[in-house]
């Protein structure tokens, strides 16, 4: 759906190192979209700063030329911050799942008609949310899996110790020799 990667080359690599490790610390405290069509993707974030501040960041991105249109963040940067750096990164792990929250509470339907959109666009829009809810569920069962096999393996690892499963053993008693 994106191209993040040539979204971040609006950013220096001093920007993105800070926004990268915003996102490893799980800053990013929550994103939505605000407006979503054809050609355009406007989304607003929530990300932890300095001191526990918190800035609000929204991008509008062409979805077309995957290119920032506008960028705002009311942090003293204004624009291509840190906190925008990180917003990207959350976007990279996690525009699946957002997309599929805005379709749950929007009718996609309506907004394809509302943007004027022509049966061939509103067939790309709709395929590209049908996308993300696939790609959505296919990393839920991908997780489901792996908690599924690490509690396996717990399990297994508890077992092995339990004295019920260990084979018997048998003392033999050491004669002394006459």
């Amino acid at each position: 759906m994106l191209n993040l990667r040539k979204l971040k080359q609006d950013f220096s690599s001093n920007i993105l190192k800070e926004g990268k490790t915003l996102f490893d610390e799980n800053k990013v405290i929550a994103a939505k979209i605000l407006h979503l069509d054809a050609s355009v993707l406007r989304i607003n974030a929530k990300v932890l700063g300095q001191y526990n501040n918190t800035y609000e960041s929204v991008i509008e991105i062409d979805r077309e030329e995957c290119q920032t249109i506008d960028s705002d963040c009311d942090c003293p940067y204004h624009y291509d911050c840190q906190h925008l750096a990180a917003l990207l990164f959350y976007l990279e792990a996690n525009l699946d799942s957002i997309i599929v929250e805005y379709s749950k509470s929007n009718d996609l339907e309506m907004i394809a008609e509302k943007e004027g959109l022509d049966e061939e666009d509103k067939e790309k829009f709709l395929e590209a949310v049908k996308v993300a809810v696939t790609k959505q569920e296919e990393k839920r069962d991908e997780q489901y899996q792996k908690e599924l096999l690490k509690e396996y393996i717990h399990a297994a690892t508890i077992l092995s110790r339990s004295p019920f499963f260990l084979p018997p053993q048998t003392k033999v008693i050491d004669q002394a020799d006459p």
